[in-house]
């Protein structure tokens, strides 16, 4: 599986290589700190998986996300924040956002959730969504 990490932060970026390089299904794990990065790795690499920071500034981070989930190419993006705002919640809802991780809160669940994503990658489509459903109950 193949990971892109979108982050304003370096140092974010470094800390989840550090925290999935341990992950086996994992293959490669690729880093940006900007929407322009992020969008030319998206396209050469294809990633199974994005990490994605909300925070990018202009609200790229949307415009990114729309472009992921309007290519042909099946990602799952894992939206990384700080706060729960329903607001932001709601549009990340709409914009098809498979998960989303409260940095401060839920930062121990992601290697579980990936680990989770990697072996789905495997199973039929209906497994998927049941797990995915699963998953996300368990957030709650």
């Amino acid at each position: 599986m193949k990971v892109l990490i979108v982050d304003t932060s370096i140092q974010i970026v470094e800390r989840l290589e550090e925290m999935l390089s341990v992950e086996g299904s994992i293959r490669a794990i690729y880093g940006a700190v900007s929407y322009e990065k992020s969008i030319k790795l998206f396209n050469e690499i294809k990633p199974d998986l994005i990490l994605l920071d909300i925070n990018l500034p202009d609200r790229l981070s949307f415009k990114l996300l729309k472009e992921i989930k309007n290519s042909n190419y099946k990602t799952y993006v894992i939206v990384l924040l700080y706060n729960s705002d329903l607001f932001i919640l709601d549009q990340l809802k709409t914009a098809g956002v498979d998960f989303q991780i409260d940095k401060y809160n839920d930062f121990e669940k992601l290697p579980g959730i990936i680990h989770s994503i990697a072996s789905n990658k495997k199973k039929g489509f209906t497994d998927i969504l049941f797990n995915i459903y699963r998953l996300k109950k368990q957030i709650k």
